[in-house]
């Protein structure tokens, strides 16, 4: 008997350790302070560029790796080309290249449908990835991007949706995305991107769709800063508030039954 007992407490120990080194290894990777960019980090961030990103954005990053025709063949998105410095899912304006917290979002989420996400890696290693990227394009050495502030949300509501529905029409979302936001909008048929290839607009009932994010913030962020390279403008000089923005954002997401 006391043999069994002995096993069993030794189990139970083992697997408290395991648990324990579990939580411990998480809680560390979550307080991992973002590392210096330097030639170091950067040369970490390419031999892990070299194992996970080359086979879609290519050797020097030119979106041209192996196997990116086929992934979406003649039509956008095609995997980004990191030396010419055009970025499509940040939170600066319009021509600005992208914060580094943005290349560190897109790297962890992935973009839905195209990109897988690689949340997998510790946070140091993302980290040296966004440096390396970084590299690719001489524009970042100089730059010094702002993002934008989005301000205090507005709660969604009868009356937020409605006038969200009314701005929707009055910026014209509706040519593009469609009466009910489908993406079946007038202008659909007809849209390219900054490559001439054929893009299509986001079907807003489908948060999947919405390859910057589906949250708040991130339809928010989406819709002043717009999408570089796509028909998607920036409309932070339409709009007359940042209320109207929110009721807005409130609108597409009841498109999808959200809130």
């Amino acid at each position: 008997m006391s043999r069994i007992v002995n096993v069993i407490i030794r189990a139970v120990s083992v697997a408290v350790i395991v648990l324990m080194t579990g939580i411990l290894t998480t809680i560390a990777s979550a307080q991992v302070v973002k590392p210096e960019q330097n030639a170091e980090n950067v040369a970490a961030g390419k031999a892990i560029y070299d194992r996970t990103c080359v086979f879609c954005h290519g050797a020097v990053g030119k979106g041209d790796g192996p196997v990116a025709y086929f992934l979406t063949g003649n039509m956008s998105p095609r995997p980004r080309d990191f030396t010419a410095g055009v970025y499509r899912f940040k939170s600066t304006l319009s021509e600005e290249l992208p914060a580094d917290g943005d290349l560190f979002r897109t790297i962890t989420r992935g973009v839905p449908g195209f990109m897988p996400t690689y949340s997998g890696l510790v946070p140091q290693q993302r980290w040296q990835l966004v440096y390396y990227i970084k590299s690719l394009f001489p524009g970042f050495a100089t730059a010094e991007p702002k993002p934008i502030e989005l301000g205090t949300p507005v709660a969604s509501s009868m009356a937020s949706v409605s006038r969200g529905g009314i701005i929707f029409e009055d910026l014209g979302c509706s040519g593009c995305h469609g009466a009910n936001g489908m993406g079946d909008g007038e202008l659909a048929e007809d849209l390219e991107d900054d490559l001439s290839f054929k893009i299509v607009p986001a079907n807003l009932t489908m948060l999947n769709s919405l390859k910057n994010g589906s949250g708040k913030g991130d339809i928010y962020r989406t819709i002043m800063t717009g999408i570089n390279g796509t028909p998607m403008p920036s409309f932070e000089d339409t709009v007359e508030s940042k209320d109207d923005v929110w009721d807005l954002v409130n609108f597409i997401l009841s498109l999808s039954g959200s809130r």
